[in-house]
């Protein structure tokens, strides 16, 4: 048995080199091996294995080989063929399991024979193979190899996004492009052929296919989703105005909500460690989508409902409460307050190491952000994403226009009332002394203390610096994922001062930045629809 992870959650040297002795021969052999019909490996801790090699690229393959593939058209196309196919065929395949109409969720909720395509807490608990019976017009075993190749598709190509070698500098810039503008032939098996979907084949995209796995798998396949949420984020970090700009507003909005409830439910009121280490997870993979919401004007009527009731901004409100309530459970005897530590200490991968499976695909993003930001991300990560959360929902209301402030949280006190909530800012305030207690237990997060202290007031929150360690979002996104707007360029600051990249001045509110003059007007071709609309949704917010 080898010792996996160390208590930083690093796998240990005898663990990594026991990966490399037994990779793929390369990166395209892997590809080959998911588009292959059989589960290639013969157990499921072998595929459990591929799985490892998938999300951690950078451990055992050549960079100069990696390159090569990426800056090959046909490689390329190749890799994003499979990832395509297996994103169409796992969503269908998901989107027709039986649910529980109350949950949402599988009334068996099984789990695959795969260890790699499951939650720690799925793999924890017995292994029940579904009845034809329980499953009508479908093969579980089908379902299984489907959601294999997703799985196993998704980690490939985040693990190569987040692989921050010089090398790979215009491959990785070519990947992004590829998958945020590419359309890729969907062969329709001949199966599913018929009237829903007449023809053999079709187009489709990679971010609506990515979608389409949020959509179809938050509940019943909870870690292809959560990878789909995290290479969604991935992309919005780098290049917020092409990736927003590519996706339906309404449906995406709408597929982030039913992935945000599941997390809610997971960090609110589960009682198994390892389901709220995942939904901490989740909400870290979920924050740059989350954050560049608050600049993108047209989500504005998506976020406090638009006619359906759902409000957006009263729910993350809602979750900081639940998170922060957890920080202080209850007092000493002596009146002494007993901080919970398994929100505010150091995590140990050691002792819990299945919490690895958790993989926080946005954690890259913050490389370079600063020590304690950093730190922070890896080791103490609930307290992390309070403190995000709290800084989102400042920019919401700041750039969205008193959507906070005017948002209401169902309680029981408002129920017995007959109700239909209690304004966000007063029961914020319920809750200050605990937000106070988790930012001195965590040092470097006191920046967002005048943040809630705003909410709380009702008031307009103050914005952020963008120096290092003096946000965990804004500094962090600005100064280490964004990239210039224009797809052929790959700065991170201004060609001529090395500042941070300047803004468009049009309707997009600077969702589009740019290293040079020059280049803002050689993408203005492209930017002008999507300006021009955000324009119109800013002016439309304004009047309401």
């Amino acid at each position: 048995q080898i010792e996996e992870v160390n208590e930083d959650g690093q796998f240990t040297d005898v663990y990594a080199e026991y990966l490399r002795e037994n990779a793929p021969a390369s990166v395209f052999t892997l590809v080959r091996e998911i588009e292959d019909t059989p589960l290639r490996c013969a157990s499921p801790m072998d595929t459990s294995l591929r799985h490892k090699h998938a999300e951690n690229v950078s451990l055992w393959a050549n960079p100069n080989e990696v390159a090569e593939l990426l800056a090959s058209p046909e490689k390329l196309n190749k890799m994003l063929a499979v990832l395509a196919d297996s994103l169409w065929i796992c969503g269908m395949k998901c989107e027709d399991l039986p649910k529980n109409n109350a949950s949402g969720r599988l009334g068996l909720n099984p789990s695959t024979s795969c260890m790699g395509c499951n939650t720690p807490h799925d793999n924890d608990r017995e292994r029940v193979t579904p009845s034809d019976r329980q499953l009508p017009g479908l093969r579980w075993s089908e379902l299984e190899h489907a959601v294999h190749r997703a799985t196993m598709s998704m980690a490939l190509v985040a693990s190569l996004l987040c692989w921050r070698h010089a090398s790979l500098a215009e491959g990785r810039r070519a990947l992004e492009t590829a998958l945020i503008q590419w359309s890729v032939q969907i062969n329709v098996p001949l199966e599913l052929q018929g009237s829903f979907i007449p023809a053999p084949s079709f187009s489709a995209g990679i971010l609506s296919l990515l979608t389409g796995i949020i959509d179809n798998c938050t509940y019943t396949r909870p870690k292809s989703a959560n990878l789909a949420v995290g290479l969604l984020s991935s992309l919005v970090a780098r290049r917020p105005c092409a990736t927003l700009g590519a996706l339906d507003c309404g449906v995406f909005v709408d597929c982030l909500k039913d992935s945000f409830d599941k997390t809610f439910h997971l960090v609110a009121s589960s009682c198994c460690i390892l389901d709220w280490h995942m939904g901490v997870t989740n909400i870290l993979n979920l924050l740059p989508v989350l954050y560049y919401m608050g600049d993108w004007a047209e989500a504005r009527r998506y976020l406090v409902g638009h006619g359906n009731g759902y409000n957006m901004p009263a729910r993350i409100a809602s979750m900081v409460l639940n998170m922060l309530h957890e920080v202080v459970p209850e007092m000493t005897e002596d009146g002494e307050v007993e901080i919970n530590q398994v929100l505010t200490a150091a995590m140990d991968f050691k002792a819990t190491p299945a919490m690895t499976a958790n993989w926080v695909i946005t954690k890259e993003l913050f490389e370079g952000s600063g020590e304690t930001i950093h730190g922070l991300i890896s080791t103490r990560r609930a307290a992390f994403a309070i403190v995000a959360l709290v800084e989102i929902l400042g920019r919401w209301e700041r750039n969205h226009g008193a959507i906070v402030s005017k948002a209401l949280i169902p309680t029981y006190e408002s129920r017995l009332a007959g109700e239909k909530g209690e304004p966000v800012p007063d029961c914020m305030k319920e809750y200050q002394y605990h937000f106070a207690v988790l930012l001195e237990a965590t040092p470097g997060l006191a920046f967002a203390l005048p943040i809630y202290n705003a909410l709380v007031a009702a008031e307009r929150p103050p914005l952020p610096s963008t120096a290092a360690d003096s946000s965990v979002l804004r500094a962090s996104l600005y100064h280490c994922a964004l990239r210039c707007a224009l797809p052929s360029c790959d700065k991170r600051h201004r060609r001529d001062s090395g500042a941070g990249l300047m803004g468009c001045g049009g309707g997009c509110k600077a969702l589009a930045r740019y290293c040079c003059a020059e280049h803002q007007k050689a993408h203005w071709k492209e930017h002008q629809g999507f300006c021009k609309r955000q324009a119109r949704y800013v002016k439309e917010n304004a009047e309401h």
